[in-house]
Order: structure tokens, then sequence, then C-alpha cells
């Protein structure tokens, strides 16, 4: 059986609260318990074939209990041993059906592996994986103790499910706990944006720049929320801020529509020139935008010699006779513009 990636999720991507595993003292000898921690400790230390057979002894010594299994399903998933860890943890929930611990690693696991597309074991149906990852993280929640990682992957699998609007309450329980957790922020916003509230897309990305000013890829997905808000100023703000950020992404198109979209023609035109000028090819995007941002200002044997560079470096773009045609309609050249 070939071995799939369970990836990070299952090391926690988030940090939770958990008590360091010590070995239990020789008066616990012998007894479910005693192996149950010295699984713990020898997993911390490195020791993992140890820590399997203590995690082993321990079921052997309790097999009507359910947290063996559920610990050692845990362990698997960290080594990545996908059909190991389902086979413990659904042996776990045999005997306990509500298991926390064996339904997060269920979850997960299925959740990490309904990406990939392809079945882990003979007989399984890949696309059923993301409906079994979210069965079993929601059996897997508790109200008393909240779980950020197991909150973060159902709120991707709702996305991925198209229920966007069932994303949104446990990712902006994450944000609100973790503000400083760009992913959180981004997956939350999407969500929002496809479930028909961009508004809300816009608030929690912008909240989540203020705790991460340098999040160049909140900064893009902001200009791009913007935009289809109409809201081109703060669109043509959002990109300059990326383009602050990471300065080698090539925003100069996106950023120069904004302008032009916000009435800023002059200040696209100035961005514009100087990414064509001296160049012997320039960008054909640039070039027909430089040729709206003349004609925006009224200069159209600017914006023809736009069309005419860009008709000349790209004959097969038809951008090019597009722009000449508009640029003869501004003119009153009615039958030219035909």
């Amino acid at each position: 059986m070939r071995s799939f990636p369970i990836l990070c999720l299952l090391l926690l991507v988030l940090p939770v609260p958990h008590a360091a595993a010590q070995p239990a003292s020789s008066a616990q000898a012998e007894t479910p318990g005693y192996y149950f921690m010295m699984g713990r400790y020898l997993e911390n230390v490195g020791r993992i074939e140890d820590a399997i057979a203590a995690h082993r002894r321990a079921i052997a010594l309790a097999p009507s209990a359910a947290e063996p299994y559920g610990e050692l399903a845990g362990l698997y998933a960290r080594q990545n041993r996908a059909v190991d860890a389902l086979r413990a943890a659904e042996s776990a929930l045999k005997i306990d059906a509500g298991n926390r611990e064996a339904n997060r690693i269920l979850g997960t696991v299925y959740g990490a592996l309904s990406e990939q597309g392809q079945p882990l074991r003979p007989g399984e149906d890949p696309a059923q994986y993301a409906a079994m990852a979210i069965a079993a993280l929601e059996r897997s929640r508790r109200d008393s103790d909240f779980d950020p990682n197991i909150e973060l992957m159902l709120g991707r699998l709702y996305s991925q499910e198209g229920e966007p609007e069932k994303a949104i309450a446990p990712l902006r329980r994450v944000v609100e706990d973790y503000p400083g957790y760009p992913d959180a922020a981004m997956m939350l916003a999407d969500s929002y944006a496809d479930a028909g509230q961009p508004a809300e897309a816009a608030e929690a990305l912008e909240a989540a720049l203020t705790q991460n000013p340098s999040f160049f890829r909140g900064r893009l997905r902001l200009a791009e929320i913007y935009e289809q808000q109409r809201r081109f100023k703060e669109a043509a703000a959002a990109y300059a801020a990326a383009r602050a950020v990471n300065p080698r992404v090539e925003l100069t198109s996106a950023h120069a529509t904004a302008l032009i979209n916000a009435g800023e023609a002059a200040e696209a035109r100035a961005m514009l020139k100087a990414a064509v000028d001296d160049r012997p090819k320039a960008d054909a995007s640039h070039l027909y935008l430089l040729g709206q941002a003349e004609r925006r200002l009224g200069n159209p044997a600017a914006a023809s010699a736009a069309a005419a560079r860009l008709k000349d470096s790209y004959p097969g773009d038809l951008r090019g006779v597009f722009l000449d045609a508009q640029v003869a309609s501004d003119e009153g050249r009615h039958q030219d513009a035909i």
C-alpha cells in the first residue's frame, strides 16, 4: 500500500495547550495508564516504534477502552502512516463512537486525503472523503473545549463542498481567537465572498492586515474584492500596498486598471509610461491600458500612438484594433470605428 502524506494539519496547525508527557512512576507498571503515558513519552523523545509497542501493550491490557486506540491513531497520523491511523481510529470508534481523538484523526486524515482524488484503500470512493471527514470532525467538537484545528479543517471542507455559509462560523471563531494567523482570515474572506457577502469579506481582510501588514496575498485578495464592489479607489490603494510589500510581483496592469476606473488616469499614465518607455517590445496589456489612460485624459493622438505600437508589436492582439476604433469614435470618425 502506497503511503499518502497527511500534511502538517495532523501536527497541529495552531497551538493547542497540551501537557507534556512524562514517564509514569514504577508503581504504575503493568497498567494501561502506565503504557499510555509511556507511549507519549517515547514518542516525544523520538522512539517511535517503542511508543507504538507501548500503546499496543495498553490496548492489550484494556481491550474494551477506546482511548489507547485513539492515542495510537494520533501517533500513526503524525508519522504519515495514514492506513494504520485510520485502522486504529476505526477500532476506537467501534468501542466508543463519540471518542474525540479517534474522530479528530479520522476527520483530519480524510480531510487531507480529500484533495488528492485517489483511494487510500481498495473499494473506497475518494469523492466521499470530504463528507466522511466533515461527519467525523463534527462528532469531535466539544462545546467546552474549542479546538482551532478542528474548526479550521471544517471551514476548509465546508467551502470545498460548496457550503461557504457553513464555513463562516468556524472560521470566524478561529480568526477571533488567533488574529495573527493570516491564512484563517483569508479562508474566512473567501467564504464570505463565495456566500455573496463582499463587504464582510473586505472587513475580514482589513482586520487581518492590521495584524499582519506584510501579508501580501491578503492585500492582493482585498484589492480584488474592492474591485468586485466597484470601490476602485480602495482597490488602487490596495494594489499599491501589495506592490510595496512585494515589488517583484508584476501588478502594473491590475494597479493601472484600478486607477483608470477610479478616475485617476494621469497617475495610471505615469505608471504605464514608466513601464513601456525604452522597451523595444513592451507588455501588450501595458500598451493597451496606456491608450485607455490617454483616451480618458483627452489625448487621442497619444492613444492612437499606443494603439499603433500595440498592433505593430502584437499583430494578433485584437485590443490594438479595438483601441483604434475607440479613438476614432471619440473623435467622431464613426465610419472609421466600424
